[in-house]
């Protein structure tokens, strides 16, 4: 019981710390609550396991803490919930989008050093299909109350 009173006090707590995130404006017309609403959307959407459709919506909550190694800081956070392949996802999905963003003077991904790890290739769709493409001002998405009943399940497993 113990166990399960822990994981619901850190989820609280990144419960919190997503809607704390409304407040980072991260594109003109999107705070970092609706990117990270739509990120979820955009797996939902494309059938996504429950862990991974939570890693969507938590997958930059570490900028409040971390904003340079928020990728690493956000799969930490999530670690408890979660299954090793979204734990790598949300750790790396800000490399493999700098694989795709790179240019000659531009910052430099080591994500091409994990390409024979068996989450790559879900990591690339994460990064390449729903998080790109989740920065759309007024975007219809869920509200946060609606991924709480999933987030429950998530303490209880």
């Amino acid at each position: 019981m113990k166990l399960r009173e822990t994981k619901r006090r850190r989820m609280n707590e990144l419960v919190g710390l997503l809607l704390r995130s409304e407040t980072l404006s991260i594109n003109p017309g999107v705070n970092q609550l609706e990117h990270a609403l739509q990120t979820a959307a955009l797996a939902r959407r494309a059938g996504a396991a429950s862990d991974l459709v939570f890693g969507a919506l938590m997958h930059d909550v570490g900028r409040l803490s971390q904003p340079a190694a928020h990728g690493c800081a956000s799969a930490e956070l999530i670690a408890p919930f979660v299954s090793h392949e979204t734990y790598w996802t949300v750790r790396m999905h800000d490399d493999i989008r700098l694989l795709e963003l790179a240019d000659a003077n531009g910052p430099v991904s080591r994500a091409a050093d994990y390409a024979g790890e068996p989450w790559f290739p879900l990591a690339c769709r994460f990064a390449g299909e729903w998080d790109r493409y989740a920065f759309v001002p007024e975007a219809p998405v869920m509200p946060l109350p609606f991924y709480l009943p999933m987030l429950e399940e998530l303490c209880n497993n």
